[in-house]
């Protein structure tokens, strides 16, 4: 009885040990599973860096390069604004659009809807960054006109708009577009939770996600000029129809609302914002 006892306890003891075993064994291979996702993954990211820095190398330095992989993006995007019925900004990494907003009939003499002119203009991108800057600065003077516009009669209707590298800047006079270019383009935080436009007449809702690129130091936002180009460069549905009876309701960073009309646009501070209204 005891010798039983004995082989029992004994064969506890083995499956026990067996136990400990497999559950080091697993252990080791999670371990292994682990360090083999993190190499991985590390792997990736190195790659993925090495590919990003050697296309952005190629694109500055080679014209060849630049111009192929521009019209490739040039020729996708004409295929998805016609698919989807939106405009596409140029690839250029550099250009300046004016933006005129009027009002017309659509189609009924009861329905009178702002529609857009623009104009653009691409300063090319050189490889010495010293004179790309030169050539957008001698386009700029035409704009160095501080006396035509007093700040008090701001038309929010036209929209001078820069793109500059990875960064947007937005004015609505000719004076404070070439101030923007002179000053220092901080990027600042984006101090707004959410947006929408809110059409009054139709209660129609679209929400606006403005990139981090569009917050700059001193860049006025959200005018009826701003919000006609938004629409007209964003997928929305074939019934939609952009109309200046709105309010735009704005959720900022600190949970306070406030409502713009079409006669009031955001200016953008270091440290905030403010609403900026139309005399």
């Amino acid at each position: 009885m005891f010798f039983l006892f004995g082989i029992s306890s004994i064969l506890l003891i083995i499956k026990f040990c067996d136990g400990i075993k497999d559950a080091m064994s697993k252990a080791i291979r999670h371990d292994s599973i682990m360090d083999i996702g993190t190499k991985l993954f590390l792997y990736y990211t190195k790659v993925d860096t090495n590919i990003s820095e050697l296309y952005a190398f190629y694109y500055d330095n080679n014209v060849f390069f630049r111009h192929s992989v521009n019209y490739m993006q040039i020729s996708y995007n004409t295929i998805i604004s016609n698919i989807y019925n939106y405009k596409i900004e140029p690839v250029d990494v550099n250009w300046l659009n004016i933006v005129m907003t009027f009002c017309c009939n659509n189609d009924s003499p009861r329905k009178i809807v702002p529609k857009i002119i623009e104009n653009y203009e691409v300063v090319y991108n050189h490889k010495n960054k010293e004179i790309t800057d030169m050539v957008f600065h001698r386009k700029m003077l035409y704009f160095n006109h501080p006396d035509d516009t007093p700040a008090s009669s701001t038309n929010p209707m036209i929209m001078y708009l820069m793109k500059y590298h990875d960064k947007y800047l937005c004015k609505h006079d000719c004076h404070g577009i070439y101030q923007q270019w002179c000053s220092e383009m901080n990027i600042v935080s984006n101090p707004f939770f959410e947006i929408e436009y809110v059409d009054k007449a139709n209660d129609i809702t679209h929400s606006i996600d403005l990139p981090r690129s569009f917050f700059v130091e001193n860049n006025e936002l959200l005018s009826i000029a701003f919000l006609k180009r938004w629409f007209e460069y964003t997928y929305t549905d074939n019934t939609f129809v952009f109309n200046d009876d709105y309010v735009v309701n704005i959720t900022d960073d600190s949970f306070e609302t406030i409502s713009l009309t079409k006669n009031e646009y955001i200016l953008i501070g270091s440290a905030g914002y403010s609403i900026q209204k139309i005399k």
